[in-house]
């Protein structure tokens, strides 16, 4: 078996649609029914190929997860998210190219990265009783 796909069908009164579609060519049935009810309440042909497109990527987690939809949980969910920042999340076996754990003897501590919204400033960029209030970063 292998995970869903997206097709598109011509509808005679709705113009193209988009579905998912199992080994088969069966409809996804909770997919087809989620998406023509977005159809029915006169979502743009666009926003149901998007809805369509992010399903697609829930139901490939899921088969790479081999869990059913209903099997999800509150876990799962979070996992996907962070699965859909993977860019290798099409590929199942990778390989880490260096341990999580730290070797024995290594006494390197461990890097801090910096803020990302903090600014370096120059002693003219500060005031005289401090940082100025529209350099330090906040809105």
């Amino acid at each position: 078996m292998s995970p869903p796909r997206m097709v598109a069908a011509e509808g005679p009164d709705r113009g193209r649609m988009f579905y998912l579609v199992d080994d088969n060519l069966d409809f996804i049935p909770e997919v087809k029914e989620f998406l023509d009810w977005k159809s029915a309440t006169r979502c743009a042909p666009s926003t149901i190929q998007a809805y369509c497109s992010r399903l697609l990527w829930y139901y490939r987690f899921l088969y790479q997860r081999e869990l059913g939809v209903l099997e999800a949980t509150p876990v799962d969910l979070t996992e996907f998210v962070i699965w859909l920042c993977n860019p290798y999340r099409e590929t199942s076996n990778i390989t880490p190219i260096h341990d999580s754990e730290p070797h024995s003897g290594d006494e390197r501590q461990p890097h801090t990265p910096r803020r990302r919204n903090t600014l370096p400033l120059s002693s003219a960029a500060r005031g005289a009783g401090g940082v100025s209030d529209h350099l330090c970063g906040c809105p």
